[in-house]
């Protein structure tokens, strides 16, 4: 997440995944956020702008007006660029880019970016997520073997 926000001059970025046991939210990486920021985030899967990129698996960019936009935690945000990760035709998180430094809205080319990004997180993510399963199984297999 450091390198997407230093390279497109963002000031707050998160990088959200779904839990797949309980398929909530957990956030896995916060940048430009205080620890007071961070313990007021509540994101849900099925509401707002997450819940709407997770549905349409397809990346959304904002700006404008900072009372149109969403402010949870009370932090002005002038412009956000939301973008899924998305494996096997499922969102299993998201990138989530807040205020760029220039006060320029987020671009064509800064949402191609970071949908690159997401794919490239997607898949290691899943990987990761094979892995373990493997070898909580093979854990599994040398408890029953060796009873």
């Amino acid at each position: 997440m450091e390198r997407v926000t230093e390279t497109l001059g963002v000031k707050r970025g998160l990088l959200v995944l779904v839990n797949p046991y309980s398929s909530e939210l957990e956030t896995k990486h916060v940048t430009g956020y205080t620890v007071e920021e961070e313990a007021l985030f509540r994101l849900r899967l099925d509401e707002g702008f997450l819940g709407t990129i997770f549905e349409r698996k397809a990346p959304m960019r904002f700006e404008g007006d900072p009372q149109a936009l969403p402010s949870r935690a009370g932090f002005e945000t002038s412009s956000m660029l939301l973008c899924p990760l998305v494996s096997n035709d499922v969102a299993i998180g998201a990138i989530v880019l807040g205020n760029k430094d220039s006060g320029e809205p987020f671009s064509n080319d800064d949402e191609n970016l970071v949908a690159g990004v997401a794919t490239q997180v997607a898949t290691a993510v899943e990987n990761a997520r094979m892995v373990e399963e493997r070898e909580a199984k093979e854990r599994h297999q040398r408890v029953y073997i060796t009873y």
